[in-house]
């Protein structure tokens, strides 16, 4: 639900989120929050972590064997799709790595930020770029290697 609620707060106001690519990230790192939140511990969100990265193996194996499809409506589709959820899921994971890492204050930090976005006080694009995060600065494997092996 929590997925489904970022989404209805940002896809009704148009230009809160400029880049294609990059509309799931909110909704996916809320539901990582409300995962490590909600249980108070490593449990539901090591439960989360492997439903998710499963998804995302699914998707990059995807990726890998588009070259072998002859229905062009068909590529194009698992190059959109796939290249929105492999972005927004590494740039999600970014920003919720800095939380589950981070002191209270960083938490807090994380948080006015995206309430910030709801509050159309800024674009997704601002808060990802004030935060220096992007899709290259998401795909650094001691960070995200440290984190799945926590």
């Amino acid at each position: 639900y929590t997925h489904e609620i970022a989404h209805s707060q940002l896809n009704h106001v148009r230009g809160l989120i400029k880049e294609f690519y990059n509309t799931e990230v909110i909704s996916i790192f809320l539901e990582l929050v409300h995962a490590l939140e909600l249980n108070d511990g490593e449990y539901l969100l090591s439960a989360h972590d492997s439903i998710r990265l499963t998804e995302l193996k699914y998707i990059i194996d995807e990726l890998n064997k588009y070259y072998s499809r002859r229905d062009e409506y068909e590529i194009k589709k698992v190059l959109i799709e796939g290249s929105l959820y492999l972005q927004s899921t590494l740039q999600a994971y970014n920003l919720f790595i800095r939380y589950y890492y981070g002191n209270i204050n960083t938490k807090k930090e994380l948080l006015q930020g995206v309430q910030r976005l709801f509050n159309q006080e800024l674009t997704l694009e601002e808060l990802l770029s004030s935060l220096d995060i992007s899709y290259e600065s998401s795909i650094k494997p001691q960070e995200l290697k440290k984190y799945i092996t926590r």
